[in-house]
């Protein structure tokens, strides 16, 4: 999917579809929802501006404690000033909870002033310092540093606040002396303040936040006001009275989305006691505010707060601003901690998996093949693989998993000799590991993630260790320290990833240490943990494309070793390890562009340790911007999967439908069989039951870029065959329709799967029909999904039945086909659904009919296959459609035929599958239900 158009990003084409599948499938993000709010006792708190509810602990400021001005980005929330005049700023990664790190200095240390800004660019004005100031400063919010001089505001003074569109700020209200005055600047440009208007009355220790067109000041000085005024931000002029907050209060701070302005905490005039109160208004109607929720402490000294979507960065999103959705394969965000000890000296078998920007407990994956500690993780965009350890013999296996689907892990292939204690790194295509082989502890082995199939020899380490960390941007791979019995490694080393080749010396860890474990950003690696000999909390970082010594981080939550670690471009996660006391659960987390001490992130399913480097599908190894790395390996990729020669087959076929020619072999799935349902989005084929020899309960998935094999999905309810064959499916869901229960015969049950959640079928309803209908044909739009013919105990049927993907219920009659039969496939394009071939009363039939998806009626003649055919197999995209016959009166056919579907007329050769078969299932990346 493209990336979403914004102010600061107005290139490409969009397609609605593609926003329909983004927000419905999930995959939407919720961004420009959270709001952070500095409290005067250092506390941050986030809330989500978008659904009512109470505020919770973001993290703390790194100095200063009130009298902060806030003001911020999309990305990026900065505080400036301090009580006492400080001249410290702040600053805080919006999507990641956490402490804030040193941005710079103001040009003059101050405290209570205002604060407003762009995407580009913060302004900061008055203020006191002890005394009334009129100083404005600016700084740029995505990079770090000292502020510059912008100008004077009209009048010296403190305690006001600011507000802004995305091209004028206003500072209001103050006092000392007090003030009612607004004052303007134009952000983009340089100067003194210009008179704006008045407010209704003077006004300081007020809150104040704006959509994009309006500014709304909220209580405040003097007598504890609760009025509420708004000013036109384009047109100079007096503030409007508006309504009123809740209560009467000072020392409140303020902060909006492009709907709704926000009041936090404060003083209330009733009590003179501190509030945890959030009210809320709606901008554009004013009124009484209303609650909203409430803080995690009450608050009542100058706090101040920001947002991702206020009127500074509004672009009409409506309170939600659409970040662009990273693209290239490194976009991925689970991260994958695989086996490990569970002491006393047992090994596990377990995968687990986080959302690495997401905090929160790891959750069940699958399991590697053979319960081992010690080995390395690595990760590809689409594939996790776990090479070596320790079982209580040294490993050579290596395993994979699939990101996108949970289950078991498959073989490999195997290391170059068996080895425990190793690095792993990885780019988009290639992945390394490093160090304690045999003989000697220096070898690295390589593999090419995509193909299956043993290592090759790489080159050596610098020096001999085993325990260490590895690393890395899109071009080079860093392994970090180690031991070489007795003795502790400090050691450094670099390779170029593409190269094979013996490291390169890049410098030293800042303490002597083994047993650490390391994860990078495009630009930073971090190294955390290990035993020095004593146990180490030390988190050190480097610079990838440099060489030299690594700096300190920051520590961890506490001192551990032999730790899982696993990354995004943003986000490092360190899980597990062992204590100085015992084995532990505990995940932590850091930002690898700042600083500073990990956080709780949430934990692992049980104790463990000696995972050495985990598995991510977001390293810093893989570029966002690299389009090549994406799940989908062909726009229009159509696959044939199993069936029958007359043996059973689990072999699946590929081919491009865009471009005629002979299919090719693509891998295995995990069971051999016949007549399985078949479902697919743009990164996965699932097919679910079959007839293995008897009817299977059996769903597994492949990854449709992928030459790996088959992986278990789920189950279905009961065993069964004969589902509709055709792909009924969009991006978020996969339908299966009716089939064949041994011993019940045909059902008239719809089932659906969530694709991005491998896990048991669940039920949708029933077919229109009383009668079970086993052996339809299917297809979908990106709304509808259609089920034409099936046999049940009358016999053969003409019905077209359909449902709405997106809910539940039972499917509505849409009309007939021109013939009654079974063992039908279907295949559309985004408006037209096509049916081919089956099973008539007496005869194989070569019948193509279409119809028109968006209106019910009966289906008419589109042309004719070059035989009578039973039980093919259809894909397509959005304008051909692809038939493999199948079963032909003479046996078992290899020919594929090719239609047009926005024309009628008979179906071409295309070219031929590796096997004649029959009964086979399909997937597509590029069906109707995808356009």
């Amino acid at each position: 999917m493209a990336n979403y158009p914004q102010l600061d990003d107005q290139v490409g084409v969009w397609k609605l579809k593609d926003v329909n599948d983004a927000v419905t499938g999930g995959y939407w993000r919720n961004a420009g929802s959270r709001a952070v709010e500095s409290t005067g006792s250092g506390l941050l708190d986030q809330f989500n501006m978008t659904s009512s509810g109470s505020a919770t602990t973001f993290g703390n400021l790194a100095s200063g404690k009130t009298e902060k001005g806030a003001l911020g980005n999309f990305t990026r929330g900065v505080y400036t000033g301090s009580n006492g005049a400080a001249t410290n700023i702040d600053y805080i990664e919006m999507a990641s909870d956490g402490n804030s790190a040193d941005f710079g200095d103001a040009t003059v240390g101050r405290g209570m002033p205002a604060a407003f800004s762009n995407s580009i660019r913060g302004v900061t004005g008055g203020g006191r310092t002890p005394s009334s100031s009129n100083v404005i400063d600016y700084l740029t919010i995505n990079s770090t540093g000292n502020s510059v001089d912008f100008g004077d505001l009209t009048v010296a003074r403190m305690g006001l606040n600011g507000c802004s569109s995305p091209t004028r700020g206003l500072f209001v209200g103050g006092t000392s002396p007090e003030a009612n005055v607004i004052d303007f600047v134009e952000i983009s440009t340089t100067g003194n303040a210009t008179d704006f208007g008045d407010l209704s009355t003077t006004r300081w220790y007020n809150a104040v936040s704006s959509s994009s067109t309006r500014g709304i000041t909220m209580g405040g000085n003097p007598s504890y006001t609760t009025a509420i005024d708004f000013m036109t931000i384009a047109s100079q002029g007096n503030s409007t009275d508006f309504g009123d907050t809740s209560e009467a209060r000072i020392s409140l701070s303020g902060t909006s989305n492009s709907v709704r302005s926000f009041m936090l905490g404060g003083q209330r005039g009733s009590d003179s006691n501190a509030s945890d109160t959030i009210d809320t208004i709606v901008i554009a109607n004013g009124g009484t505010a209303t609650d909203f929720g409430d803080l995690p402490l009450v608050n009542g000294f100058k706090s101040s707060a920001t947002s991702q979507s206020h009127g500074g960065l509004n672009e009409g999103y409506q309170g939600t601003r659409i970040p662009p959705i990273p693209m290239g394969g490194g976009s991925g965000d689970r991260a994958l901690f695989m086996g490990g000890g569970l002491f006393p000296g047992t090994n596990s078998t377990v995968i687990d998996f986080v959302t690495i920007s997401t905090q929160g407990n790891a959750n069940d994956f699958g399991d590697v093949t053979t319960a081992r500690r010690a080995g390395a993780s690595l990760g590809g965009t689409i594939r996790g693989i776990f090479g070596g350890g320790y079982t209580p013999t040294s490993q050579n296996v290596i395993d994979y998993v699939n990101f996108a689907a949970k289950g078991n892990a498959a073989d490999f292939g195997n290391l170059t000799s068996a080895r425990y204690g190793i690095g792993a790194l990885a780019n988009s295509t290639r992945g390394i590991f490093a160090g304690n082989g045999s003989p000697n502890k220096e070898v690295m082995d390589y593999i090419e993630i995509a193909t299956t199939g043993n290592a090759s020899d790489f080159g050596n380490l610098s020096a001999q260790r085993q325990a260490i960390g590895g690393g890395g941007s899109t071009t080079r791979g860093v392994f970090s320290q180690g031991f070489k019995h007795p003795a502790l490694i400090n050691v450094i080393d670099y390779v170029t990833i593409s190269s094979v080749g013996n490291a390169t010396d890049f410098g030293d860890a800042s303490v002597s240490r083994r047993s650490s474990t390391a994860a990078s950003s495009s630009t930073r690696m971090v190294i955390g943990g290990g035993i020095t000999p004593s146990v180490s909390d030390v988190i050190d970082y480097i610079t990838i494309s440099s060489t030299g010594n690594a700096t300190d981080f920051g520590d961890l939550s506490s001192a551990r070793y032999e730790m899982g670690a696993a990354s995004n471009d943003i986000r490092a996660v360190f899980s597990a390890g062992v204590t100085s006391a015992a084995v532990n659960n505990v995940i932590d987390f850091i930002s690898i562009a700042s600083t500073g001490n990990a956080a709780d992130f949430g934990d692992m399913s049980s104790s463990r340790s000696q995972f050495g480097n985990s598995a991510s599908n977001g390293h810093g190894g893989l570029s966002t911007t690299d389009f090549s790395q994406n799940l989908t390996a062909t726009p229009d990729r159509g696959v044939f999967a199993m069936g029958h020669t007359p043996s059973k087959l689990a072999s699946v076929d590929f081919v491009t439908i865009s471009s005629d020619g002979n299919a090719t072999d693509f891998h295995d799935m995990t069971l051999a069989r016949i007549d399985a349902g078949s479902a697919s989005n743009k990164t996965i084929a699932v097919f679910a039951g079959g007839d293995s020899g008897s009817t299977s309960n059996v769903i597994d998935s492949m990854i449709m870029a992928s030459t790996g094999n088959g992986t278990d999905f789920g189950d279905l309810s009961t065993a069964k065959s004969q589902s509709s064959q055709g792909i009924a499916a969009n991006q978020v869901r996969g339908i299966f329709g009716c089939g064949y229960v041994a011993g019940s015969g045909a059902e008239n049950r719809i089932d659906f799967i969530t694709f991005s959640t491998a896990s048991n079928v669940t039920d949708f309803g029933d077919r229109s029909t009383n009668d079970g209908l086993r052996s339809a044909g299917s297809c979908s739009s990106s709304t509808r999904a259609f089920f034409a013919g099936g046999r049940g105990p009358s016999g053969n049927a003409n019905v077209i039945d359909f449902i709405t993907i997106s809910t539940t219920g039972n499917a509505s009659d849409f009309g007939d086909q021109t013939v009654e039969r079974r063992y039908l496939a279907g295949c559309a394009s985004a408006t037209r659904g096509t049916f081919a071939g089956g099973r008539g009363p007496a005869t194989y039939e070569n019948v193509i009919d279409y119809i028109t998806m968006a209106s019910a009626g009966n289906a008419a003649d589109f042309g004719d296959l070059s035989s009578g055919v039973q039980s093919p197999a259809s894909v397509s995209n959005a304008t051909r459609g692809l038939y493999n016959l199948g079963g032909v009166p003479s046996g078992k056919s290899n020919a594929i035929e090719k239609i047009t579907i926005a024309s009628t007329g008979d179906a071409a050769d295309f070219g031929d599958l590796t096997v004649a078969k029959a009964n086979a299932s399909s997937g597509s990346t590029a069906h109707g239900g995808l356009q």
